[in-house]
């Protein structure tokens, strides 16, 4: 993300954070409905208070009723899961999960017909500047893969972020091409054209991967093409689009000499597809694979330069065997909800969404291929969600 962009977000949500202190133009109830913590009392949400770790009241009760929430297709049992697992440690609320393009989830949110959309994208400036009062809370780690279907191919292939480019430019047209083979020498590599596979639609996946391509090839991909949820992609030969995670892996496997790339909780489905995943290179041109350990330690590169927005980039950092390809995932909020009640159940919510003995539960969220917050985050993103009123 630019840094211009990143101040103009901080200042679009600096009006808006004092607008609610203000609490101009709205009822006395909206106004009145700060937070309170399990035993009834008035909650500190100061950054002093959180300095040492959530302490246990901080975690709210909710009103009694139902929360709406959505996202994405390959995070639907994910939502399941977190949907019943709520439901169990407070009987009185319920959660109702849908699967939703990110589009239409933040559409939801900003008209109120969805409480909380997750998504791999944070908000930008230009969709803070059109709906005031959003907030993008940190939920997870997330990662994004690289798969490819090369027959007679064993292992995880090398590439980096330079060759990928250029296989998605066209430039690089073959699987033998000399780039691909100088990162994988002594693997025999076929004459097979590359297909490249991207989503047509816009998706948190082509954003992380873009952002990658952008890291390590500013001067090309960078300039010429660039990091976004949806690109103009070049016209490589043989390239395809495709909708949704799903029918990349199906296309991938149909395809031999495919190259494609998803977000990490679709690589279960896409290795049972027979796809293989690439170890990546990464700024210190060590080669790493979206292992655990790998994943959290280019996280925790960057956990303390996430802005007070939730926003960080995590792609391509210097972390030490650090994994290049890592993002968040986000839940989507209204800052200023329509009632007490509801702010409440939406606070505790995300509370119990990020607490490591809730929705982050280390098991839970490894089926979805994703991992928790460390420490820093979470403080962070309780101190954001206690800004809901």
């Amino acid at each position: 993300m630019l840094i211009d962009e990143e101040k103009e977000m901080s200042r679009i949500r600096g009006l808006t954070l004092a607008g609610l202190l203000v609490c101009g133009g709205v009822g006395a109830t909206a106004c009145s409905s700060g937070a309170t913590n399990a035993r009834g009392g008035a909650a500190d949400n100061t950054p002093a208070a959180l300095a040492n770790g959530p302490p246990a009241d901080i975690l709210e009760t909710p009103a009694s009723g139902t929360l709406t929430e959505t996202g994405g297709s390959a995070l639907s049992p994910l939502l399941q899961r977190w949907a019943a697992g709520f439901h169990a440690r407070w009987p009185m609320a319920v959660v109702q999960p849908a699967a939703r393009q990110t589009s239409r989830a933040l559409a939801g949110v900003a008209a109120g017909s969805t409480d909380i959309a997750a998504s791999g994208l944070s908000l930008r400036a230009r969709e803070m500047r059109a709906h005031p009062g959003l907030e993008s809370v940190p939920l997870a780690v997330s990662a994004g893969v690289v798969v490819y279907n090369v027959p007679g191919v064993s292992g995880h292939l090398k590439l980096n972020g330079v060759v990928l480019s250029a296989m998605y430019e066209g430039s690089v047209a073959t699987w033998n091409a000399s780039a691909i083979a100088r990162l994988n020498p002594g693997t025999p590599l076929p004459d097979l054209p590359v297909v490249t596979l991207h989503r047509a639609n816009e998706s948190a996946s082509t954003w992380l991967f873009t952002k990658y391509l952008t890291e390590s090839d500013p001067r090309g991909w960078g300039t010429r093409v660039g990091a976004h949820a949806r690109v103009q992609w070049p016209m490589a030969p043989h390239a395809g689009a495709e909708n949704s995670a799903a029918q990349m892996i199906s296309a991938c496997k149909a395809t031999p000499g495919c190259v494609a790339y998803l977000g990490i909780p679709s690589l279960r489905k896409a290795v049972a597809a027979n796809l293989d995943d690439a170890a990546l290179g990464d700024a210190g041109n060590d080669y790493v694979l979206p292992t655990v350990s790998a994943i959290a330690a280019e996280a925790a590169g960057r956990a303390h330069k996430t802005a007070a927005t939730g926003t960080a980039s995590l792609v391509d950092s210097s972390a030490g065997h650090g994994y290049p390809l890592v993002g968040y995932e986000y839940g989507i909020v209204k800052l200023l909800q329509p009632s007490s009640g509801t702010a409440r159940s939406v606070r505790a919510l995300l509370e119990w969404l990020v607490s490591k003995h809730g929705g982050s539960e280390r098991s839970l969220l490894s089926q979805a291929g994703l991992q928790p917050l460390s420490e820093h985050l979470e403080r962070r993103a309780l101190s954001q969600t206690l800004e809901i009123r």
